[in-house]
């Protein structure tokens, strides 16, 4: 397993989380390595991304760790869609008038 670190000049900090939110620790590894108990997908190169509210211990299974704040890593995606479509929907009243006949 490799390691390293990447040079910035510069980090922003775009998360928008609230002290209620709850903090997932996650990371990706092979699929035979995915610890039961957490929430999980596979992604199309063959590894598997995983989500826990618990901090893993690290035993070096990981290939990349992250971490994200929210309700439930699983509902993101959808969540994050139906909100661009109501905002595409914004756009379209105002710039879309019916015709008056």
């Amino acid at each position: 397993m490799g390691s390293g670190a990447i040079q910035a000049d510069h980090i922003m900090d775009l998360r928008k989380t609230s002290p209620e939110s709850i903090l997932w620790h996650g990371f990706v590894c092979r699929t035979e390595d995915t610890p039961e108990g957490a929430v999980f997908g596979d992604r199309t190169d063959g590894t598997t991304e995983m989500w826990a509210t618990e901090k893993p211990v690290p035993n070096a299974i990981s290939l990349q760790e992250m971490t994200w704040a929210g309700d439930n890593p699983s509902d993101y995606i959808s969540g994050e869609v139906q909100s661009g479509i109501q905002l595409a929907q914004t756009i379209v009243d105002t710039i879309i008038h019916p015709v008056e006949q």
